[in-house]
């Protein structure tokens, strides 16, 4: 069971640690890093996991790849298929259903300046 993905009830921890909700689904956004990092500590005392929702934003799935890859219990990346124009996500590769996470500084993209601050494009400020 799976839930806690919009504005889960205080007593929402009371359930998991009852055994009622085996999988924590907080939005990433919402919640924040910080956050993840706390709860995933906390969950590893028993038996629930983590999969932060993250459906909607393709760049966050880099984000929650990371934090998958640091953590024990983390149980599911929401993330569907697509590609983005201006995004090199070099060394980024899914095999056999497993995403591979490259060991590259931030986020682990960068992206392509000649496709930023045309007309009808974004700006890059630095």
């Amino acid at each position: 069971m799976a839930d806690g993905e919009f504005a889960p009830p205080p007593y929402f921890f009371s359930l998991v640690e009852e055994g009622l909700i085996d999988v924590v689904q907080h939005d990433f956004r919402f919640e924040g890093l910080s956050w993840w990092r706390a709860t995933a500590a906390r969950l590893e005392k028993g038996p629930a996991r983590c999969a932060p929702h993250c459906w909607g934003s393709y760049i966050e799935r880099f984000h929650h790849a990371h934090f998958a890859a640091s953590i024990p219990n983390y149980a599911l990346l929401e993330a569907a298929p697509a590609r983005m124009p201006g995004l090199i996500a070099e060394g980024w590769e899914l095999r056999e259903g497993i995403l591979q996470v490259p060991d590259t500084p931030g986020a682990g993209f960068d992206v392509d300046p000649s496709l930023f601050g045309r007309d009808g494009g974004f700006v890059l400020s630095v």
